[in-house]
């Protein structure tokens, strides 16, 4: 019924019995193994300390840890970067690429809402401009708290246009997560619509 599946029950011996069912075109032994393996890391974590915080459980083996602080960082010089039509590659550049080939195409299609590339590009160049003049740019966050909308799409491209990175929150989140969100962030500016009732911190 689902991709990968987790089962848990009462172990006749004593104890649980869990079991994994999974996609065998989406998911090989080894991964199945490597997700026992690290659920086991935060259960013998929480058995040997109650008042653990799960999030700050390391969930990385030896010959992980490896790979993510050793191998993978060594790989060798980084095959992504390049120059495209001059400037850097960038999402940023291509999308200006992706609305000079197809300016009048469909970009963005969300319930009733059409957006195509002109317009859409129209849109988040004067939402960029507006988040600049705020102080949005190269090393800072903008905060964005939308519903799923077209408009939601605009103002993550506006974000990524301005030179900030984005800090997207669910605007169904709780208050007092949306406001630790926003506090441990410290973004120069939040972008949201009159759907969202949220308080935001005095002077954001």
């Amino acid at each position: 019924k689902f991709d990968v599946q987790l089962t848990v029950g009462e172990d006749p011996a004593g104890g649980l019995a869990l079991s994994w069912n999974y996609a065998t075109d989406l998911f090989d032994p080894e991964t199945v193994t490597a997700f026992s393996a690290r659920l086991l890391r935060i259960l013998r974590a929480v058995a040997d300390d109650p008042s653990v915080i799960v999030g700050d459980i390391d969930l990385l083996g030896e010959a992980e840890r490896h790979d993510v602080t050793e191998r993978w960082v060594s790989a060798g010089k980084d095959g992504g970067a390049g120059v495209f039509a001059g400037r850097a590659r960038t999402l940023s550049t291509l999308f200006d690429a992706a609305v000079a080939t197809h300016t009048d195409r469909i970009a963005v299609r969300y319930t009733d809402d059409r957006l195509t590339y002109a317009s859409l590009d129209q849109r988040a160049n004067q939402l960029a401009r507006h988040l600049i003049a705020l102080g949005a740019g190269p090393d800072t966050l903008v905060a964005v708290i939308l519903p799923r909308s077209a408009d939601l799409v605009v103002a993550l491209l506006a974000v990524i246009k301005s030179g900030a990175g984005y800090v997207p929150i669910d605007p169904s989140y709780p208050a007092d997560r949306i406001e630790y969100v926003l506090d441990d962030a410290r973004p120069v500016a939040v972008i949201t619509d009159r759907s969202v009732d949220v308080v935001l911190p005095a002077g954001l």
